[in-house]
């Protein structure tokens, strides 16, 4: 069983798994979309195989970049659409243990935020409370959190093959495949504000 990994989310990264075992990962700081394709192309030329010996596909929803889950999600359904592929999905909260206070980059000061019960949204980082204890990933939030007066701890993400939703996870169709927004993009904040008269 071969799985592409498909994560564009915060940076951009592509698998592939054989079995649930990692043959190889490609990660790049590019934010270009058309990048995104080669790092694909590159991936599967690297692991000499092609498209049509993939057997599923599987790919973050978010929460992250706008541009880079949409292109994700796009370039998965693009190259599932005429095979016969299967399609999982999996999100940026699964490269951590369950029941922990999951802290991801948001913009601004805004993060995304997992609380230990599994509720998901995006919020104000000085609205967090300071009772407490908040996972991180990223170390500039880490520390931007700490001067606040917050309880961090900073954990290394799990790989591709401890993601459950990955080598366990349930199928999708491919219309079930929608990015998992927290919030809504600043194009579409500017459209309420116009119609409703606001600036």
């Amino acid at each position: 069983m071969k799985t592409l990994v498909l994560d564009a989310s915060y940076q951009q990264k592509v698998a592939l798994l054989e079995n649930g075992q990692i043959i190889k990962m490609i990660e790049s700081e590019s934010v270009k979309a058309d990048r995104f394709m080669e790092l694909i192309d590159t991936l599967l030329k690297d692991c000499c195989c092609d498209i049509d010996s993939i057997d599923e596909i599987c790919v973050n929803i978010g929460p992250g970049s706008f541009t880079g889950i949409r292109v994700a999600v796009s370039i998965a359904k693009g190259l599932g659409i005429t095979k016969n592929i299967k399609f999982k999905t999996f999100n940026s909260f699964d490269y951590f243990k369950n029941g922990l206070n999951v802290v991801l980059v948001g913009f601004s000061d805004f993060v995304y935020l997992k609380t230990s019960n599994g509720t998901m949204d995006c919020v104000n980082v000085n609205d967090l409370s300071s009772n407490q204890s908040y996972v991180v990933s990223d170390s500039a939030l880490a520390e931007k959190m700490k001067k606040i007066g917050l309880l961090t701890t900073l954990e290394p993400m799990l790989a591709y093959n401890e993601i459950d939703a990955i080598v366990n996870g349930k199928n999708v169709t491919i219309s079930e495949i929608r990015p998992l927004y927290l919030r809504k993009s600043q194009a579409e904040i500017q459209r309420e504000n116009k119609l409703s008269g606001g600036r």
